[in-house]
């Protein structure tokens, strides 16, 4: 009886996803697609694998099957515990976008834990080697960007000793060093896009990863790709464990300014659809989200839902061989209910800073932190990089309450950390932690200088300023129990506008000297090396110049002063 090739396919992929079960390996792929009430459409690529011990063995050995090469001699050569790495273009909208972990600074934001005791050298190695993999500006994270913040950032992965709670405030968690750098003038494009997709295991070619289509991504209103390298316990005693290699890529659209309509698919999104699933994954899902004014929309032979339900869930592993998958929303008379205001998932902290002051005279910052929870208290901790080109007057510094709580327009109580930046050496760290009571909103200003900057360390674009990398906020609850997952927001990055030198002054120095030591050697080599003689003239040469014509003279003059 002869076999159809789809069958041989799906006998295949059945084949390979059981070997790498009982290998130690598995690898999931999963798309969610929500729709906001603001009529934006939230798209989340997680692409998650994981490896046991044994694996991590056997690559040691140069014996690699999902986990990507490159990665995995990465985390080998440099003694990386955890890594994490995104790239992000746009501004996450924390009051009607869902809250993190889909939020992230813009530019590159790079931080990893280290086991090893010479860090530096290794976070250089990292960056060197993270920046010839993605195409990226990432070994400018030198000294000068590069710092170890104490209380913003715990490791995402299960590691001994590692809970905030556990530890003294000043030490590190399990004996790991951090490491955290920002490029905020980093632009995202398809040289990074390309290289992070070729770290699947089916790259672009099946599965959810063939939606990646790099001129819808990169037409939307906030992307953010990532990778994330971290090790993750299977039990309560961590005997058995993983190292989870996982990437995600968030991106934001209106279809009313893409598709200039309202309703969407995936196909409208991404411009493509999804032809057949990645024979490498055990489990390959779609999962779309919709608000209770709209209706499903499926490509023939998939079942939907009844109206009423607001989620749908399709398995590319269950559909029938050839069946193209294409899922969307349709919005009966093409008119969405106007939503203004926060939206219930969204994050309850908000963060805006904003530069104060009067020009490049009396400049300063001011961080706005609000807490829109009419219940809870959060312990807020903010952390922000101080270049080493900014001077803070720390006495200047001050916490207190604008909004809300009877401490209104008082001082707020504060625990500050704070290191100086050494010019050209390090930047400085400054991290404040507070306790926001419930519809409060508080107020961080801190006065500044601008140092002296050489014309050799301006940028290329020097008149568009130097830009000051985002804030970080991490919150959890205030009366949390237990351990607790601390969230973490950004705020904007702000452009600086240093003293800029006359660009052109080298130019007009270098010509005005030109030419003066033109004229001035021209002249004294001339006064120095010419030779004046008096000149005498025959009886005959005085009779042809007494006797010839005026044009015949005047010749006569020329071969006698060249002779």
């Amino acid at each position: 009886m002869p076999v159809s090739a789809s069958a041989l396919f799906i006998l295949g992929a059945l084949v390979l996803s059981s070997v790498q079960a009982l290998s130690g390996e598995t690898y999931r792929e999963r798309l969610s697609l929500s729709q906001l009430p603001d009529g934006t459409v939230l798209g989340v690529f997680d692409f998650n694998r994981s490896f046991s011990p044994a694996v991590l063995s056997e690559a040691q050995a140069n014996h690699y099957s999902l986990l990507p090469r490159a990665i995995g001699e990465i985390i080998q050569t440099f003694e990386v515990a955890e890594l994490h790495l995104t790239f992000t273009q746009g501004r996450y909208n924390y009051r009607k976008w869902p809250m993190e972990p889909y939020a992230a600074p813009s530019g590159v934001e790079l931080w990893a834990w280290f086991r090893t005791a010479d860090t530096d050298a290794r976070w250089k190695g990292l960056t060197n080697a993270l920046s010839g993999l993605f195409c990226a500006s990432l070994n400018f994270l030198d000294e000068t960007l590069t710092t170890s913040p104490l209380h913003s950032y715990d490791p995402e992965g299960h590691h001994a000793n590692a809970s905030r709670a556990d530890r003294p405030r000043s030490a590190r968690p399990g004996n790991l060093e951090l490491r955290h750098g920002i490029l905020s003038n980093e632009i995202t494009c398809t040289e990074n896009l390309t290289p992070w997709a070729k770290l699947l295991p089916c790259q672009t070619k099946s599965g959810i990863a063939s939606l990646l289509n790099a001129y819808k991504i990169y037409d939307t209103e906030y992307h953010s790709m990532s990778v994330h390298v971290q090790p993750q316990c299977q039990d309560a005693e961590c005997r058995d464990w993983t190292l989870e290699v996982y990437q995600r890529l968030v991106v934001a659209v209106d279809p009313r300014r893409t598709v200039k309509q309202k309703d969407w698919s995936m196909y409208l999104l991404f411009g493509r659809e999804i032809q057949n699933q990645c024979p490498l994954a055990t489990d390959s899902t779609v999962s779309v989200q919709k608000n209770t004014h709209s209706e499903w929309f499926a490509s023939s032979g998939l079942a939907l839902p009844s109206s009423e339900s607001n989620s749908l869930e399709v398995s590319l592993s269950s559909r029938q061989p050839g069946q193209i998958v294409n899922l969307g929303i349709k919005t009966p008379g093409g008119n969405l209910p106007y939503f203004s205001g926060l939206l219930p998932s969204a994050s309850r902290i908000q963060a805006h800073r904003y530069l104060v002051g009067f020009g490049a005279s009396q400049p300063g910052m001011a961080t706005r932190l609000t807490n829109s929870d009419e219940k809870q208290s959060y312990r807020v901790v903010f952390f922000q990089t101080i270049p080493w080109y900014l001077k803070l007057y720390l006495h200047t510094l001050k916490v207190k309450t604008i909004v809300g709580s009877e401490q209104e327009g008082k001082q707020h109580q504060s625990t500050i950390y704070y290191q100086p930046s050494i010019d050209r050496v390090r930047p400085g760290i400054l991290e404040i932690e507070v306790t926001l009571p419930p519809k409060t909103e508080l107020l961080i200003t801190v006065a500044f200088e601008y140092a002296l900057v050489r014309y050799t360390e301006h940028p290329p674009d020097s008149e568009r300023g130097f830009q000051l990398s985002s804030g970080t906020v991490s919150y959890v609850p205030a009366r949390c129990e237990g351990a607790c997952r601390w969230s973490r927001i950004y705020t904007e990055p702000l452009l600086l506008a240093l003293p800029t030198p006359d660009f052109s002054m080298p130019y007009n120095v270098i010509t005005f000297t030109c030419t003066v030591m033109a004229l001035f050697f021209g002249s004294m080599f001339n006064a120095l090396i010419r030779d004046f003689s008096a000149v005498k003239l025959t009886e005959k040469e005085l009779a042809e110049l007494k006797n010839g014509s005026d044009g015949q003279s005047r010749n006569w003059l020329k071969r006698l002063l060249w002779r």
